[in-house]
């Protein structure tokens, strides 16, 4: 990739994907120190890229410096030019790009970019087309327009006035979303009118504010909407009759003016004009009114309306002032949960695309028809991985075929639940069909058939699909070669599970069954594994720690057959028509889980703590993040056993070789310096692997037969089962006594700031740790024990009760008929947030558990109207019960908050984003009298997706050894390292990734540490503006984005922005947790520093007295591990107590200001000793408050006798504490948990170590 390819000036081009430096090797070292959001990051910065140094024995393989780049100019229409540096092994295709987003040609669609007569394309290298030398001009030249060309002109003009469009972010439409970080004012001058009125906080923001209000949420575009006519839309007179073919007429499209003139317009090959067609009758006739031929349709729509001439110029300059990061693609799909409501307006292009369903948006735009997309996918892994370019590119295409598939699935799956797609079985029930569009085979998550009977049913079909999407995963991340797995990925929708899976080619056309190569079909009566497939699955195998095994069937005449396999035997091998090994049926890849298998055998240790317990299933399994815990753990058990036998073995004692060599010659298998303490050696070794369960005895190998509790199977005698059982119960109880109280423990040592805020950084921390959602209720009942008071407690009961509200509402929604959807689902939101009770006179009871014939059909019972509150909550019970082993046994909502601290928008919020409900953006009052919701407060039912997650791998591991270098202290190779990965995303990604959010940020946090202030505040802008639009408005990370870039805004001196940003982080808090969670200390503790240093001491005020609220709520214990914590926040608080105690001050509340600065005085005196500095200075402070109340009295009773007016500014000195920016960002950084350190610091901490 060239550096620096397209030189644009423009600040909102995209930074060019320029890749200098190669590929670094390096350790998988994982980064220390407690991260609790996924690395999340990219920049849209401008920065050059640095080829990072050589140091820490990273190797430079020779990538990208070789590239040949030569130096262009590219002339434009009007005389326009710009300089571009172009690489000749590449395409043309970014050239292209960023001539579409200049403002003079962002709206030109029908051109051709020609150089020394050469046409350029956007698929073929330069350097196949054209002998490109520096100086070389490349010319834009108008071409002759086509039907094709010619929709896509009249597309491109409507877009670009629908940048702003309400409808376009709503519906997610070609990757667009809502992004707050853009419509936020900056530096706006303080001193102005609007500047005042941004710093002073929003009602809904105070302290104590009621009646949440999801409006805030979105961004008001009602003012950026942008109207230029009435109507455009394709012609009803199309297609032009053959004669007008012949004499160049392409399109007739009819536009309606905003001045209310109706006018047909002809595209032909040259250009567009305005015809002589009046009304119904057809002229095609050039209007003699309007005589000239435009090329563009913008140029000729100003020249016959005076609206259009007004509105499109402003249309361009706002979608030029956007920056990059507001424009690009959402490469998957996101809804945010709350949306504005919008009127219907006519828009030929939305009613075609919503409507037409075969259409996927790729038709005009790659040749061949139908992708495929078995075949893409298996291209892009079968792509040269050796060059560091090549992995770039084959990351690049993988990414970009799968996150197209992702888009089309999506579509399908929710046409199909709409009942717009045919299914290929329509004759059977509807959750047994199976449907086929656009090249992706779907088909419904439930048992079909009663295959999985044994296995528990449609809650085994359900969980099939999940685990099958984390086998997809571990196979992708193997990438084995000559090996192949589906693209897949499931949505649900409507209470649906939809499986959405590429197509082997030929599985169509032939029997299955009949032509799978290894596995079985029949559960286990027949079992598979021919050779093609044995060495490659053995490969995958060791990498996956499955254990081969060997399953004994009986063929068809009667004798017994072994075969060995290496997986599980659901694994399916086949070869396809086009000739690849593919892998399917992977959701046994990973280990059971024995504490969740009825019958299975566990420890001791287990066995008295209630293990195993119920599940609705048996193909639980453990996780992939726990397994390589687990192993690391046996790895060190094996060395710390190795190294205590050495030392107490009485033949190895005799060694004169230390114990580091004694270890590393056993390890590698080398002779000791005699042959007795050889043999000796080699057989301690032996036995303690052994011991370990390691599947080799020669090296750690541990391994799992995942197969262990398959039902009706036999296995070879050769196989010792038990010791494989022994292995997945010895898991299981480290799984259960060691990982999950350590989960727990943390959770409640965690300083509150850093506490999940909700649910799903529950769930994530959880994975990550590789604890699976089913021991909730296992950590909810240890969290209990320890502290229930905890706001960790009721976060895990308040995970609880959202999937188990999701449970019931799931088995509820797919019986609901399509006529009564929206009603149903808030007759069920009432029935769960309010007290419904059922009028047994209005309809008669539908006895329970009555089978519907169809379940998608046009029924129109209301058998829903019969749901109750208490029936809501004894299904919720029951699920709670069966799913997570914890009770949730009350009447309603309103009952369970008598006895726990859980807030309904909380469970709403969660909820919500689980099942794909969006609702209204408005005022939900859920504890008032009346119902909660009404049938206009739902909004829309949205695809909740899950799918692989491809990264840029190599820009990944770029961005790993920037953190490392960070923790190293050498700043500036990290940041070389997370700009270079930063531009390596860009050009994989093509569009929006968290990735790339995650770069942004980190470049952002080095560039504030080195003094840059302001680079900080941009970078930090665009990663929050990324992750916004990916994540949704309300992602919790954004919490923290919003305080730290509150933090980096005033360091810059734009102090409006900052307090606009802290009250957006306050408002998402209430909107995700409510009043009370810690980080609200954070936020009201800067809130009230910055307003105190704005000179509004009444505002700061009020947030210091949340801030203390909060503070006492959340007090840690001053006991061991909690000490560090206490001290953090104690010293916090006397930071901000001093600045309130001025505040008060210079109000004449000296009462106060004495009461808040003993505080002060109490915190220092107790860590620091009374003769400290900082306690003499808060004694000095105390005296001077005291001396001033005692003044001001005087002066008010002086003034009271005299009968004369006086004012307090006149006697209270403005100046008590004078207070610098300098210092102010020096509180800052302290309340945010930023500490500057000098050298000799440095040095001191690391001779003390």
């Amino acid at each position: 990739m060239a550096k620096n390819k397209l030189n644009m000036k423009n600040k909102n081009q995209m930074n060019e994907k320029a890749v200098s430096g190669e590929n670094k090797k390096v350790q998988d070292n994982k980064i220390e120190g407690k991260i609790n959001e996924k690395q999340q990051c990219d920049s849209g910065n401008e920065s050059n890229p640095v080829t990072p140094s050589h140091e820490h024995g990273e190797e430079c393989i020779n990538g990208c410096e070789n590239e040949k780049l030569v130096q262009v100019k590219v002339s434009l229409p009007n005389n326009a030019s710009f300089e571009a540096t172009l690489s000749i092994e590449e395409p043309s295709l970014e050239l292209f790009q960023v001539i579409s987003e200049r403002e003079d040609c962002c709206y030109r669609t029908c051109y051709q970019l020609v150089t020394k007569g050469i046409r350029l394309d956007t698929f073929t290298d330069l350097e196949k087309l054209v002998n490109l030398e520096n100086g070389d001009v490349i010319e834009f030249v108008q071409s002759d327009y086509s039907t094709r060309e010619a929709r896509d002109h009249v597309r491109r003009m409507c877009d670009i006035l629908n940048i702003n469009d309400i409808s376009t972010y709503v519906l997610n439409k070609n990757g667009s979303s809502f992004n707050y970080m853009g419509n936020m004012k900056t530096n706006v001058e303080p001193d102005s009118k609007e500047g005042q009125m941004l710093a002073v906080p929003y009602d809904y923001v105070l302290p104590g504010a009621k009646d949440l209000n999801y409006s805030h949420l979105i961004p008001d575009l009602t003012n950026k909407q942008m109207k230029a006519f009435n109507y455009v839309g394709i012609s009803p007179f199309n297609p032009p009759t053959p004669q007008r073919k012949l004499k160049g007429d392409v399109l007739y499209i009819y536009v309606e003016t905003l001045e209310g003139k109706c006018y047909n317009i002809t595209c032909s090959y040259k250009g567009w004009y305005v015809n002589s067609t009046s009304g119904y009758k057809f002229n095609s006739e050039q209007s003699p009114q309007h005589p000239s031929i435009y090329h563009e349709l913008p140029d000729l729509l100003m020249s016959i309306s005076l609206g259009f001439k007004k509105v499109w110029p402003k249309a361009l300059k706002a979608r030029i002032d956007m920056h990059v990061f507001e424009k690009l693609e959402v490469t998957f799909p996101s809804f945010n949960w709350v949306v504005p409501s919008y009127e219907a307006t006519q828009d030929y292009f939305r009613s075609e695309d919503e409507t037409q369903i075969q259409k996927t948006g790729f038709e005009d735009l790659l040749p061949g028809g139908i992708r495929d997309w078995n075949e893409e996918l298996c291209s892009a892994k079968d792509m040269q991985k050796k060059e560091f370019r090549d992995r770039l590119n084959k990351d690049r295409l993988f990414y970009k075929s799968y996150s197209d598939f992702v888009k089309v699935a999506v579509k399908g799956a929710v046409a199909i639940i709409d009942g717009n797609i045919p299914s290929l079985n329509a004759s059977d029930d509807f959750k047994t069909q199976m449907f086929l569009y656009n090249a992706i085979f779907f088909s419904l998550g439930y048992d079909t058939k009663g295959h999985y009977e044994s296995f528990g049913g449609n809650d085994a079909a359900h969980t099939i699909s999940n685990n099958d999407l984390k086998g997809a995963k571990a196979f992708h991340a193997l990438d084995k070669d000559g090996l192949y797995n589906l693209g897949l990925c499931l949505v649900d929708y409507k209470g649906y599970r939809v499986v959405c899976q590429s197509i082997v080619p030929g599985i169509l056309e032939r029997d299955q069954d009949a032509d799978v190569n290894y596995g079985s079909v029949d559960f286990g009566k027949t079992v598979r594994c021919d050779e093609n497939f044995a060495k490659p699955l053995e490969e995958v195998a060791k990498e996956m720690n499955s254990m081969p095994h060997t399953i004994v069937t009986v063929n068809s005449e009667g004798e017994e057959v072994k075969t060995k396999v290496f997986t599980s035997i659901e694994t399916k091998g086949l070869v396809g028509k086009d000739g690849r090994k593919y892998a399917l049926d992977l959701f046994r890849t990973f280990p059971p889980d024995v504490n969740y298998i009825e019958g299975a055998k566990v420890t001791s240790m287990c066995e008295k703590n209630g293990f195993p317990k119920f599940c609705k299933h048996k193909v639980s399994c453990l996780r992939p993040e726990f397994i390589e815990t687990f192993i690391n753990s046996k790895t060190e058990e094996f060395f710390s056993s190795l190294g205590n036998a050495i030392k107490e073995n009485e033949i190895l004692k005799t060694s004169t070789l230390a114990f580091a060599s004694i270890l590393e010659k056993l390890c590698q298998g080398d002779e000791l310096e005699t042959e007795e303490q050889t043999t000796e050696g080699r057989k301690v070794f032996k036995e303690l692997l052994k011991k370990i369960g390691s599947y080799s005895d020669s090296s750690i190998d541990i391994r799992f037969n995942n197969d262990c509790y398959y039902p009706g199977i036999k296995f070879s005698e050769n196989d010792d089962i038990e010791s494989h059982k022994d292995l997945l119960a010895d898991s299981a109880e480290y799984l259960a006594f060691k990982v999950i109280p350590t989960f727990v423990q943390e959770l409640l040592d965690t300083n509150p700031s850093t506490t999940p805020l909700d649910g799903y950084a529950l769930s994530y921390n959880m994975h990550a740790k590789g604890i699976n959602m089913r021991y909730l209720g296992y950590i909810a009942m240890l969290t209990e024990g320890i502290d229930k008071e905890r706001f960790a407690y009721d976060l895990v009961v308040s995970e609880i009760l959202a999937r188990s509200i999701k449970h019931v509402f799931r088995n509820y929604a797919t019986e609901l008929p399509r006529s009564y959807t929206g009603t149903a689902i808030i007759h069920f939101l009432n029935c769960v947030f309010g007290n419904v009770e059922y009028d047994s006179k209005k309809s008669l009871k539908v006895k329970k558990g009555k089978k519907r014939s169809n379940s998608n059909d046009n029924n129109d019972s209301q058998g829903w109207k019969e749901l109750t509150t208490s029936d809501v909550w004894k299904d919720i019970a029951d699920d709670s019960k069966k799913s997570f082993d914890y009770s949730l046994i009350y009447k309603n909502f309103d009952d369970l908050c008598k006895h726990m601290s859980i807030k309904k928008n909380v469970i709403l919020r969660r909820f919500s984003k689980m099942v794909g409900l969006q609702f209204v953006a408005k005022t939900i009052k859920l504890d008032g009298k009346k119902l909660p919701f009404s049938e206009n407060d739902l909004y829309n039912m949205v695809p909740v997706i899950k799918h692989l997650e491809p990264h840029a791998k190599d820009a990944y591991q770029f961005q790993r050894i920037g953190e490392r270098l960070v923790i190293e202290g050498k700043i500036e190779e990290a940041q070389s390292y997370i700009t270079e990965s930063l531009q390596y995303m860009n050009f994989v990604y093509s569009g929006l990734h968290l990735d790339m959010a995650a770069s942004l940020k980190i470049i952002a946090k080095l560039d504030y540490i080195t003094n840059n202030s302001s680079s900080a505040y941009i970078n930090l802008q665009k990663s929050i503006t990324i992750t916004e639009r990916v994540r949704g408005l309300d992602y919790l990370f954004l919490i923290h984005d919003y305080i730290t870039l509150s933090l980096y805004a005033f360091a810059s001196k734009d102090v409006g922005a900052s307090l606009q940003y802290l009250y957006r982080a306050r408002y998402l808090t209430n909107v995700i947790f409510g009043d009370g969670h810690p980080i609200l200390a954070t936020i009201d503790g800067s809130l009230s520093i910055i307003l105190y240093f704005n000179c509004d001491y009444d505002n700061s005020g009020k947030f210091f007295e949340s801030y203390m609220e909060v503070i006492e709520k959340n007090k840690l214990k001053s006991n061991g591990a909690e000490k560090k914590g206490l001290t953090e926040v104690d010293i916090k608080t006397a930071l901000i107590c001093r600045l309130a105690a001025s505040g008060y001050a210079i109000r004449g509340l000296f009462r106060e200001a004495i009461k808040i600065e003993k505080i002060v005085y109490q915190i220092y005196s107790s860590f620091f000793g009374k003769n400290h500095g900082k306690v003499l200075e808060s004694g000095q402070i105390l005296k001077d408050y005291t001396e001033k109340a005692v003044n001001l009295q005087r002066k008010l009773n002086d003034a009271h006798g005299n009968g004369a007016d006086i004012k307090i500014g006149d006697i209270i000195s403005h100046d008590i504490r004078e207070i610098t920016h300098d210092k102010m960002v020096g509180f800052l950084n302290v309340v945010n948990g930023v500490y500057f350190i000098t050298q000799d610091e440095i040095n001191t901490i690391s001779a003390s170590e």
